[in-house]
């Protein structure tokens, strides 16, 4: 454990990590820190901030018939003792109640903080019904004692395996809770305040006013609160992104701070920078370089047409790298990560192949592309189809690999979710080796017999539970073929010779839709051609590039 610092700031103790010439990151939650639940990821923070935390003193239970005077009460409390530790704007890490705490800064001192990361907030439902009968459990749990009810809620955000071999440190945590709030809340008040966390302090309007990046965490067991929960807070706030830490619980930051940091680490280090991620993309032509500990500001225009590459499912930007390392010095290049694929958040409920498109629309413009030619692969090919119906000023052409213009029938639709909902609960290196004889060719598996086992990992790390969303979207997809004889610009259809995902006859007849489009077979390849054999397609690219120009 890193050397941490106690300081006093209006009589409250403040534990501090002593590097003060990082920006500051503020911990909160209503649990004491003497528990110990933030040691987990104390000193992987520790490496990017100044890391505080406190407890917060105990609410004004009167008063909670107006909950949201109690948390703007907290929210001034940070930002007085953040001034005092020498920081007038700090970053905030609000983790259940304090999450009420941290969206409230973002709501009254916006002004005052980098970056907002919340790890389980809560967000207004419909219906409210379920919120009551959980309620009523708690009651039942809290008129058992205190004690009896700290296990509850601690065990109920573990998984059964670590409170089965660690559960001498949750008898310790308990003894450490009951300790820290002996004369500081009895069963009573506890219930109250558990009440006033169950419902939204903020409104709509206040959340759609935020422009603090912000970056919202949902564990992926957790059943208070939801993952839908923490959907609806995100559409609601305009510079959100969510992040879903697979396998994680409630209480991950104790039993598994990695999955949290492979969530939220990538977010964190841009914030620690000074450039979060929910901001890179409003300044266009900005660069921030660290070296040496020197932060370095500097320009770089970049130009409005570009290549970009849309990699099928399960794949990733990588399936690509030889042709970028070829074109690169000619074109702007992009490779954006698919939804829930590597870094990329999870798409919403009921996404569809529209809501698809509008997404890579507005992330293209967003990094000042004005033109582009769209190089799908599998379902990257739905998606470029898509996008020329939708965003015709936005392409330029369209290279369309092992892909398709036409539906699927009903029954492979339900084979292809039930096998995303398979992939989901069951991934495995069996199912991987079954799911990877479709995906590439025998040549790939028999040449790189490595590559299968680099690839299962890869995956593993994927949002494998949000792909049925993906999944969705690509079974209810439209069928194109009725407009690809409408479509203008220059168009190659790639294909593999031995493709067991998509017929090549299926390539060929869309080829034969499109009016004066190529097809070019890559003998010998399966379903990725560019990964399986990336000279020959990475020379098909360029002979379509040099034919039409439609960059230039």
């Amino acid at each position: 454990m890193a050397e941490r610092q106690t300081v006093t700031v209006d009589g409250i103790d403040v534990r501090i990590s002593p590097h003060p010439d990082r920006p500051l990151i503020l911990l909160v939650r209503m649990a004491a820190g003497g528990m110990g639940i933030w040691d987990g990821i104390w000193d992987r923070l520790a490496e990017l901030f100044t890391v505080a935390q406190f407890d917060l003193p105990t609410p004004d239970l009167d008063r909670l018939d107006d909950p949201v005077a109690i948390f703007r009460h907290y929210s001034d409390m940070t930002v007085r003792i953040a001034e005092a530790l020498g920081h007038r704007k700090f970053h905030i890490f609000g983790w259940t109640g304090g999450t009420h705490v941290a969206i409230r800064c973002a709501i009254e001192h916006p002004d005052r903080l980098h970056s907002c990361t919340l790890l389980g907030p809560i967000s207004t439902l419909p219906d409210n019904r379920a919120v009551q009968v959980g309620l009523d459990m708690q009651r039942m749990l809290l008129d058992a004692g205190l004690r009896e009810y700290t296990y509850s809620w601690i065990m109920s955000g573990l998984s059964w395996d670590y409170i089965l071999s660690k559960f001498d440190r949750i008898e310790s945590i308990v003894d450490r809770r009951m300790q820290a709030d002996q004369g500081r809340m009895d069963t009573e008040n506890v219930f109250k305040w558990i009440k006033a966390l169950r419902h939204p302090t903020y409104t709509d309007d206040e959340l759609a006013g935020i422009r603090v990046p912000t970056l919202i965490v949902a564990p992926g067991f957790d059943r208070w609160p939801s993952l839908h929960m923490a959907e609806r807070l995100a559409d609601r706030i305009p510079t959100a992104e969510l992040a879903v830490a697979h396998g994680g619980g409630a209480l991950m930051l104790m039993e598994a701070p990695e999955k949290f940091m492979v969530a939220a680490g990538r977010f964190l280090r841009a914030a620690a920078c000074g450039r979060p991620i929910a901001h890179c993309f409003a300044d266009r032509d900005a660069l921030t370089v660290l070296s040496g500990g020197r932060r370095l500001a500097m320009v770089e225009p970049r130009p409005e047409r570009a290549i970009v590459f849309l990699h099928g499912w399960l794949m990733s930007p990588d399936i690509w790298r030889h042709s970028i390392d070829a074109l690169s010095s000619r074109h702007r290049c992009i490779a954006p990560w698919q939804p829930a694929h590597g870094p990329s958040g999870a798409p919403p409920t009921d996404f569809t192949m529209a809501d698809w498109s509008d997404w890579l629309a507005d992330s293209l413009r967003a990094v000042g592309v004005g033109r582009a030619v769209l190089v799908g692969h599998s379902m990257g090919g739905f998606l470029a189809q898509e996008t020329w119906r939708r965003h015709p000023e936005l392409v330029a052409g369209l290279v369309l690999v092992g892909t398709q213009d036409t539906c699927w029938p009903d029954t492979r639709n339900e084979e292809f979710r039930a096998r995303v909902d398979n992939i989901a609960y069951n991934w495995n290196q069996d199912l991987a080796a079954t799911v990877a004889a479709r995906l590439v060719g025998e040549r790939l598996v028999a040449t790189q017999p490595a590559w299968v086992g680099t690839w299962t990992k890869q995956v593993a790390g994927y949002d494998l539970q949000a792909m049925s969303r993906l999944a969705v979207a690509i079974a209810g997809r439209d069928d194109f073929s009725a407009s690809s004889p409408d479509i203008t610009v220059p168009v190659s259809v790639i294909h593999g010779s031995a493709d067991q995902a998509v017929d090549p006859a299926d390539g060929r007849a869309m080829a034969d839709r499109i009016p004066n489009a190529t097809f070019v077979t890559i003998d010998g390849a399966g379903h990725a051609p560019s990964l399986e054999d990336p000279e020959a397609f990475t020379a098909a690219l360029s002979g379509y590039l040099d034919t039409w120009a439609p960059l230039s």
